[in-house]
């Protein structure tokens, strides 16, 4: 009778967990449609790499209302996975617009000295080491970016000097994340599109939520002596 009882709770939960990332995932696609549009339908090129940039402004916004939706199935809220979207996505649209575009402009100009680099045989490959620990640095604090937004009232320039430091602070991690975000990209190239934006940036969020937790956790609990105003 446990057992069942057990086996019952267990699905209990993981029906709860898809939900969450169902609608999650869903709620993101309807935000960043425009990038997704382009994605794969519009092919890049010089006559569409601005209209490109200008959708991809509507990723950072999504993100953080995700990272704070199931941040909160993660440790219990009971709330509307709605309701909670719509909250995040509202009430934190200034500060992820903003800093996605300054990581979207940082990212951009690193991308293209990759590119540049590697199509120039005269060129040293050995350049190519400090843009490759410069783009890593970049993506890790992008990470913890989305977080901070999501889950802590944080001033912008206090924002970018909070993630990198503690992206630094916890190697472990941020290599972790890496290694989570490289192991989706490799999936991403196995599988079809149409599966792609069923449950995977959800997913994607939620194992390095589940990484992240002990991190954010301590962040909560130190977060008026470091003047982080909790959301």
């Amino acid at each position: 009778m446990l057992e069942k009882l057990d086996i019952s709770q267990k699905i209990g939960v993981l029906s709860s967990v898809i939900h969450v990332l169902f609608i999650t995932n869903l709620l993101t696609s309807v935000m960043i449609s425009p990038f997704l549009f382009h994605l794969w339908f519009v092919s890049v090129e010089s006559q569409t790499v601005i209209t490109y940039f200008i959708s991809l402004l509507t990723v950072t916004p999504a993100l953080t209302a995700a990272v704070y939706t199931i941040w909160k199935h993660i440790v219990g809220s009971n709330n509307s996975v709605f309701k909670n979207y719509i909250k995040a996505y509202k009430n934190n649209f200034k500060q992820s617009f903003v800093i996605g575009a300054a990581q979207l402009v940082l990212a951009s100009i690193f991308l293209y000295d990759f590119l540049y680099i590697q199509s120039r045989p005269e060129i040293s490959k050995l350049w190519l080491i400090p843009v490759v620990i410069f783009l890593f640095f970049i993506t890790s604090s992008y990470i913890y970016q989305l977080i901070l937004i999501a889950r802590f009232d944080t001033k912008s320039g206090q924002l970018l000097k909070n993630s990198l430091v503690v992206s630094i602070k916890n190697y472990k991690q941020t290599f972790i994340n890496m290694l989570i975000l490289l192991v989706i990209y490799i999936m991403l190239n196995a599988i079809p599109n149409s599966l792609k934006v069923l449950l995977l940036m959800s997913v994607t969020i939620y194992i390095v939520l589940l990484n992240m937790k002990p991190t954010i956790l301590d962040l909560e609990k130190i977060s008026e002596k470091n003047q982080i105003g909790e959301c």
